[in-house]
């Protein structure tokens, strides 16, 4: 077995979920090779599915009922992860990258589609139990896209000269400010002075009260 046709077993698996006699066919043929790309291949059982790449670039990919995994099994010390998506080659010049669309579950006529829904973990009191996940961000099909956040919202803090330019493409853009000279809300925000405000572009000036 090739190790191209090897790699193209496991991704398959992967992305089309199989499973049952089709599944255990394919880990039986897996389970035959030992190495692929310099990297150890290990058994897969009906629940998991793992993929690995070259040396310099080593994915690991879980997959456990409807979750998948990006990354080895927790660890003590678990390493960050990056998710990528292709970009435009080093040496092509003024090449505009892609577009990366995240897309949840569709519904049907009446029936709203699923959310995204972003999690954190939290901390909680001392211990070594996993702290437990809680969403920081849900994007709603079913309440007209309406984005909720579960905490405050952040704006950029900078001063006024720093703001970008008001411009129809910041129509609606929010900011804050520290060298405000005005607390007045709807005046014009200029800075040279220390109040700390909230600000608002309208498409042609940013003004207090944002």
């Amino acid at each position: 077995m090739t190790k191209r046709l090897i790699l193209a077993l496991v991704l398959g698996l992967f992305l089309a979920g199989v499973n049952g006699a089709a599944h255990a066919q394919a880990i039986s043929a897996l389970s035959a090779a030992t190495t692929l790309g310099g990297s150890e291949l290990i058994p897969c059982d009906q629940s998991s599915v793992t993929v690995y790449c070259t040396p310099t670039q080593i994915s690991t990919f879980v997959r456990a009922g409807p979750t998948t995994t990006l990354g080895a099994a927790d660890a003590a010390s678990p390493t960050a992860q990056t998710l990528n998506v292709q970009s435009v080659v080093a040496g092509t010049s003024n090449t505009a990258g892609v577009n990366f669309t995240v897309a949840a579950s569709q519904g049907t006529g009446t029936g709203a589609g699923g959310s995204i829904i972003f999690q954190v973990a939290p901390a909680g009191g001392s211990g070594s139990s996993k702290n437990a996940e809680a969403a920081a961000l849900t994007l709603s099909a079913a309440n007209n896209k309406l984005a909720t956040f579960a905490g405050p919202v952040a704006n950029l803090t900078t001063i006024v000269s720093s703001l970008p330019s008001c411009s129809a493409t910041y129509k609606g853009a929010h900011a804050f400010v520290t060298d405000a000279n005005s607390t007045t809300f709807h005046a014009t925000a200029v800075g040279s002075s220390t109040n700390n405000v909230g600000v608002v572009c309208d498409g042609t000036n940013w003004y207090v009260g944002g």
